[in-house]
């Protein structure tokens, strides 16, 4: 009986040890566990692209880009220890930890000798314009010292995102920063989905809105992995969570101001006008072609937009979408439009004052982003043309932003 005694506390022992090696150090074997790899997109995966970030402890495909042999990534979370994975930006090569590359805290630093695509400093800074493009840098926020003017790179499609890479990996860091809130004035559309089964979506704005630089689109090069626009993440969301049918009309063109957009708003059947009487919802997301409009002229722009839609549908509903922030390294490009969502919460406030508070929401996009960038992540990290059009990261961040202002709480509740 003593030695059966024994052996059973030999054996007690062994597996103290062992269970206090796998969860002692506040890891589990499944915290530190490799994510699941997804080799393209489809509609299966977007609980994963969607889970908002500053929520998931599963942080798939985060965007970066190095510039300079030994440059660095901030990730938006630190990561927990041996759940990294780094991918080109298509997924067709993944890195090694150690030989591409070193994990430091929230940053991920490129290896001298690695294999790690980056941009040289002068790939990224230019004498002359680039593609022709007057992407003039600011020397304030440049990498580089340097005495008169530079230029940043800028390019669409497939050279836009030619050294990007995507990062994948577990973390139980809480996320600090901005987060957006629900919207109870969008409730009445949400109720429509839970009771009718069925809603048109009207999308309205500049080239973010119309898809650029989406990976499935042409200014996304049409490319591995065939991210959508996030107008239709967000339809395909809504369509999958509410069980209903959401029609998206997307009447979004790149290149066109916000007095574009009240100018052609009833302009032939390209437009919103022909629809009026059937949207359930307006996302008007105008601004990034604005740089130096004033206040008064994007309130009334804005405002007029609104007027015509609730003018035919009196009990719809609108959410204003403020653009994100910009390659703040352009002087040029990015000037007014960091004021834009202030005065889309004014519009806001206005309406209210008016009766009307329960049609207006407003998407903060750009306090997102914003708060994204006070981590010290670059800007660079989530677009896809280096200057205003969001790659599939950045994508994501405007999907998740909108649905959280229209779903609140049902999306992606947080005791689920």
């Amino acid at each position: 009986m003593k030695k059966l005694a024994v052996i059973l506390v030999i054996i007690f022992q062994i597996v103290a040890v062992s269970c206090f090696s796998a969860c002692g150090n506040g890891e589990t074997t499944n915290n530190t566990a490799k994510l699941q790899t997804i080799e393209t997109y489809s509609d299966d995966i977007i609980d994963k692209y969607l889970n908002p970030i500053w929520q998931t402890t599963e942080m798939y495909d985060e965007g970066g880009v190095i510039v300079g042999k030994t440059g660095e990534i901030q990730l938006l979370r630190k990561p927990v220890k041996n759940s990294i994975t780094v991918r080109s930006v298509h997924f067709d090569e993944t890195y090694q930890e150690g030989i591409d590359y070193v994990v430091d805290g929230n940053k991920i630093r490129r290896v001298e000798t690695g294999n790690l695509p980056y941009f040289e400093y002068d790939e990224y800074y230019f004498d002359e314009p680039y593609n022709n493009a007057q992407v003039i840098c600011n020397p304030n926020n440049a990498e580089i010292e340097y005495e008169g003017i530079k230029y940043l790179y800028y390019s669409e499609g497939s050279l836009g995102v030619k050294n990007y890479l995507m990062i994948t990996y577990r973390t139980n860091d809480p996320y600090t920063q901005f987060i957006p809130q629900g919207d109870a004035n969008a409730q009445d559309f949400i109720d429509k989905l839970k009771n009718d089964e069925s809603a048109t979506i009207m999308f309205y704005g500049d080239s973010i809105t119309a898809g650029c630089c989406a990976s499935s689109t042409s200014f996304g090069g049409n490319e591995n992995p065939y991210l959508p626009r996030w107008c239709e993440l967000v339809c395909t969301w809504l369509t999958k969570t509410y069980k209903a049918d959401v029609k998206m009309l997307n009447k979004a063109e790149g290149g066109k101001t916000t007095g574009w957009g009240l100018e052609n708003f009833d302009a032939g059947e390209n437009r919103v006008g022909p629809y009026l009487n059937d949207i359930d919802l307006m996302l008007i997301a105008f601004g990034a072609n604005d740089p130096y409009i004033s206040k008064e002229d994007y309130k009334a722009q804005i405002k007029g937009m609104v007027d015509k839609y609730l003018a035919a549908q009196p009990e719809g509903s609108v959410i204003l979408v403020s653009p994100f922030v910009f390659n703040e390294q352009t002087s040029n490009w990015y000037i007014n439009q960091k004021h834009f969502e202030g005065y889309l919460e004014e519009i806001k406030a206005e309406y209210a004052e008016n009766g009307t508070s329960s049609k207006i929401s407003v998407a903060k996009v750009y306090s997102f982003s914003n708060g994204i960038c006070n981590t010290g992540k670059r800007n660079r990290d989530y677009l896809g043309n280096n200057l205003n059009h969001p790659n599939d990261f950045g994508v994501r961040m405007y999907a998740q932003v909108v649905l959280k202002t229209l779903c609140g709480d049902e999306f992606f509740p947080v005791n689920s």
